[in-house]
Formats: C-alpha cells, sequence, structure tokens
C-alpha cells in the first residue's frame, strides 16, 4: 500500500487482529481520502484569498496532506466507529469548498449551525 489509498476492511481486520493483536486507532488520514468539512492538519496550507473555483478536482489535485479524521479499528469488525474534528474557520472552510470545485454560496446552511450559537449570545447581550 501507498499513502493515499483507502484502507479496506480486510486491511483493517488485519490491522487489528494480526498486526496490533487489539483494538487500534488510526488517524490522520490522507484529506484526498475524506470530505471537504473536516479540518486539515498543519501539513496542508490552504490559500483562503484564492478566487478560483476548482474544476471539480480529483482527489490527486488536493495534495498530499492529512486531516484531522479518526477510524477506530476492532478484531473480527474492523471499522466500529469514525470520526473528524470539523473546520471551524470559516475563510478556509470556504476556500476549501473552491479547492473541490463547490460553490461557498451552496453551502450556506452548512455555515449557520456555527454562527447560531454566537448571534444567540450577542442578541442575549444586547449587543448585535
Amino acid at each position: 500500500m501507498s499513502f493515499g489509498t483507502d484502507l479496506q476492511t480486510e486491511h483493517e481486520r488485519w490491522l487489528a487482529e494480526t498486526h496490533f493483536g487489539g483494538c487500534v486507532f488510526v488517524y490522520d488520514y490522507p484529506r484526498s481520502l475524506k470530505s471537504f468539512y473536516m479540518r486539515d492538519n498543519s501539513d496542508v496550507n490552504i490559500d483562503v484569498n484564492s478566487d478560483s473555483k476548482g474544476s471539480n478536482s480529483s482527489s490527486s489535485d488536493r495534495g498530499r496532506g492529512t486531516c484531522a479524521a479518526f477510524d477506530l479499528l476492532v478484531p473480527g469488525v474492523g471499522e466500529l466507529v469514525g470520526g473528524s474534528q470539523r473546520e471551524e474557520r470559516l475563510e478556509v472552510l470556504e476556500a476549501k469548498l473552491r479547492e473541490w470545485g463547490l460553490d461557498p454560496r451552496d453551502y450556506w446552511w452548512y455555515v449557520i449551525p456555527d454562527l447560531l450559537p454566537i448571534l444567540l449570545c450577542l442578541l442575549r447581550r444586547r449587543l448585535f
């Protein structure tokens, strides 16, 4: 296997059952395998000032960086649970959407839940 190859169930089971002999966390997945909303690790540089829209860029165009995602692998099962840290920086999220060939305006609904607590707090303090 090489970097950027997705783990299949048989790979996950081999890791948990044979290589480690128990439960194991796999983390820092290649960003090309995960979704745009997963937070990139520090090995990725996003140009937040770029206005260019990607043309449905392929996963290989998205670099060799990693994102803050994990899977818990269990013997006899493979992946039991997975998760990730979500991108909370609006300017980075919008830049990633553009990089992935997506229009940030189409994802307004995704950003609202993150902004709602802030707006409610400001309203409560009468600062808004």
